[in-house]
């Protein structure tokens, strides 16, 4: 069995499933990567009935397939360090009292331009940069009321009175394709200059024949 399962929910995004395979298989730690779409593909593996529109009952049918002992959130347009499991597999392993290990810095960056700017979480951890001890999460379901939001209140939820573990490293980045006025983090501007640690990021979106800018 693998230690880390990643997760990602979407729908009718089907050009940006192979990538979030891709950013799974890269990892360095052993993983078992699912994708729950409620459009009608080949890597559909929900067969529970949800509203297309709202992620929060997607992500509970996810969440409640989980066998391994961690797993991870990836949205499909992503971008994850290959050590990003790794990295925070190492210290949930050291330390069996924390309930999830993560980053609180990533990168934002503009899908049009590829302009990026740095970002720190107001929250614990980044949603999409951190690993989560199954065990403890599994108590906690999405709230399906919330067309928006839903992650942030599942996270705040589940960290309330637990320890938690802080890597120090950007693990992960994500594409701002328009705004999103739910998160804090659309208030930032973008700079015109590309940061040396996404090279990676931008060779890799650039080769891939799914991505249309």
């Amino acid at each position: 069995m693998s230690l880390v399962t990643c997760l990602c929910v979407t729908h009718e995004r089907h050009k940006w499933i192979p990538w979030v395979y891709a950013q799974v298989m890269k990892q360095t730690c052993g993983t078992d990567g699912r994708v729950f779409d409620s459009s009608a593909v080949p890597h559909q593996l929900s067969n529970r009935p949800c509203d297309p529109i709202a992620i929060a009952p997607k992500r509970n049918i996810a969440l409640a397939s989980v066998t391994s002992p961690y797993f991870a959130w990836f949205d499909d347009d992503d971008w994850s360090h290959p050590e990003r499991l790794e990295r925070c597999v190492e210290l949930l392993e050291a330390c069996p009292q924390l309930v999830a290990a993560g980053p609180v810095d990533a990168y934002k960056i503009d899908a049009r331009t590829l302009a990026a700017q740095p970002y720190t979480t107001n929250e614990h951890l980044i949603f999409n940069g951190a690993e989560f001890r199954t065990s403890h999460w599994q108590r906690f379901s999405f709230a399906e009321r919330l067309a928006v939001g839903e992650d942030t209140d599942w996270m705040m939820r589940g960290l309330r009175g637990q320890a938690y573990g802080v890597v120090n490293k950007i693990l992960s980045a994500w594409l701002c394709h328009t705004r999103n006025i739910a998160n804090r983090a659309d208030r930032i501007l973008f700079e015109r200059t590309y940061p040396a640690q996404l090279t990676a990021f931008k060779a890799e979106l650039e080769s891939n024949p799914e991505y249309q800018r």
